[in-house]
């Protein structure tokens, strides 16, 4: 419990308290007289004294705070603030985004994102610190703390997907995971890094993985595991396979939907030999072009219960249609989805419910 008083004092009693607070010397106790007899006055609740952002006001009741359940945080411009212990907020579920991030991320940009089946997060990107820990380009938060996966890798990590069993697959430009060579793609067991063949010749900026377990990797490589494929491959376990003659041009997203067709989305405007403007959809044997596609790059890619892809990217249209850096395909043609964005959009995700999630 922490006394306030209001007047020329607040910032010395607000700097005494923060101190308090992030010593952890902050204790409950009985009101007690002050040197002329004048009792404390009521208790207290934090919201009575703290503006939205946890900052303290500058005007308004004195008295004692009850600080149970309550930490000292850091503000974006450096400022103070008071925030609910974690598991209070979360218990709240009041709609804010969890601060638990904060100031425990990491020290460079994050680049992809995968959750396995017991919730397990994974962030890959330029970092070499993820919160107080070590963590080489790649790390797991188990919803209390950062941890590295071995040694990490050796260069950036651009993708990141999760398979039924759990097992992790990063791809990106490295060349060594966990202390091994690894050419660009590597797998996660939970304990170890190993290796896929041997991998790609240029970086994998996409990965998807279908019911039956089938891997697929897509970015600047002309060659995976020693075998022409040209920016998409597939990697069934044991061995990589080309997906006819590939692309002419970068791949930067994948996706696959309920029956197992694999969509892939980028810089390119062949498939297979075929016209295909940045996207194109692999049905086992071929690619087919989506209608006459993008006319600028497609960066993300998401398929919904129903089916039906969506598609994120540069491009101002979509087919035939005015579409606005994001558009729907029914299987048979392009939407729009309202009015779009006003800049490009570079990831997107269907939920359970199947409501779409876009960032840009």
């Amino acid at each position: 419990m922490v006394r306030l008083h209001r007047g020329p004092s607040l910032l010395l009693l607000v700097s005494a308290c923060l101190i308090l607070l992030a010593t952890g010397q902050v204790h409950a106790q009985a009101p007690t007289s002050d040197k002329a007899g004048v009792q404390d006055a009521p208790m207290l609740t934090p919201e009575q004294v703290l503006k939205p952002d946890g900052t303290i006001r500058r005007a308004g009741p004195a008295g004692s705070i009850d600080l149970d359940g309550w930490q000292i945080d850091i503000g974006e411009s450096g400022e103070p603030r008071l925030v609910r212990a974690h598991a209070a907020a979360a218990s709240q579920n009041n709609g804010l985004w969890d601060d638990q991030f904060f100031l425990r991320g990491m020290n460079n940009t994050v680049q992809a994102l995968a959750v396995d089946g017991s919730g397990t997060l994974y962030a890959g990107g330029d970092f070499t610190i993820a919160g107080a820990v070590s963590a080489n380009y790649i790390a797991a938060w188990d919803g209390t703390s950062w941890s590295a996966l071995g040694s990490g890798m050796n260069g950036t990590v651009t993708a990141l997907v999760v398979d039924g069993s759990g097992t992790l697959y990063a791809g990106g430009d490295f060349t060594i995971a966990g202390g091994i060579s690894a050419n660009r793609i590597a797998a996660w067991d939970g304990t170890s890094w190993s290796t896929l063949g041997f991998g790609m010749n240029s970086s994998v900026d996409a990965l998807a993985i279908d019911g039956s377990g089938t891997l697929y990797a897509g970015g600047d490589f002309i060659t995976a595991g020693n075998i022409p494929a040209n920016r998409v491959a597939a990697w069934d376990g044991t061995s990589w396979s080309a997906l006819g003659s590939g692309m002419n041009n970068s791949v930067r997203a994948l996706a696959v939907d309920g029956s197992g067709t694999l969509y892939a989305g980028g810089d390119f405007t062949t498939a297979g030999g075929n016209s295909a403007n940045r996207i194109a959809a692999w049905e086992g044997s071929d690619w087919i072009a989506l209608g006459s596609g993008m006319k600028n790059e497609v960066q993300a890619l998401a398929v919904d219960g129903s089916g039906t892809l969506y598609a994120g990217g540069n491009f101002t249209s979509a087919g035939a249609v005015s579409a606005d850096y994001f558009a729907a395909w029914d299987g048979t043609s392009w939407r729009s989805l309202g009015s779009g964005m006003n800049s490009s959009v570079d990831a997107l995700v269907v939920d359970g419910s199947g409501t779409l999630y876009a960032g840009g």
